[in-house]
């Protein structure tokens, strides 16, 4: 198993979302960024599955904390993401706040705690936050 995500787009139910290739926002704004944990390892790309990775539901319970990590400036935002759709616990949202100065691309680092197992996950460069000003 290793653990992975993919990100939704115009999310309204565990039924009605679109997946996406990135997640992106704009510095400032309020938003929550819906994904879908994976197993990578499983329904692969190579195999002809699009998207390539099979849905991962952790046990009830599970927790899971996020660290985005900006390598354009460098800093770091740490949360606990929550699972909005409580009879699927494989989406998950990120909420960002106006006062998260947070720009550019960045990577999220997952660790996913069910009871005495914790998993670990990286998507890299899966988020892309424009500046308000259009610079990054």
């Amino acid at each position: 198993m290793v653990l992975s995500a993919r990100f939704l787009n115009d999310v309204t139910s565990k039924n009605s979302f679109e997946y996406a290739q990135v997640g992106e926002f704009t510095q400032g704004d309020t938003v929550s960024v819906y994904f879908q944990l994976v197993d990578s390892t499983l329904d692969i790309a190579t195999h002809g599955f699009v998207p390539a990775g099979r849905r991962y539901i952790p046990d009830a319970g599970a927790t899971l904390q996020v660290v985005v990590d900006s390598i354009n400036d460098g800093k770091k935002i740490t949360r606990t993401a929550t699972n909005p759709f409580p009879d699927d616990r494989s989406i998950w949202k990120l909420d960002f706040i106006a006062s998260d100065t947070i720009t550019g691309t960045a990577s999220m680092q997952l660790t996913l705690t069910e009871g005495l197992i914790v998993r670990r996950g990286l998507i890299k460069n899966g988020l892309r936050i424009a500046s308000p000003t259009g610079c990054v």
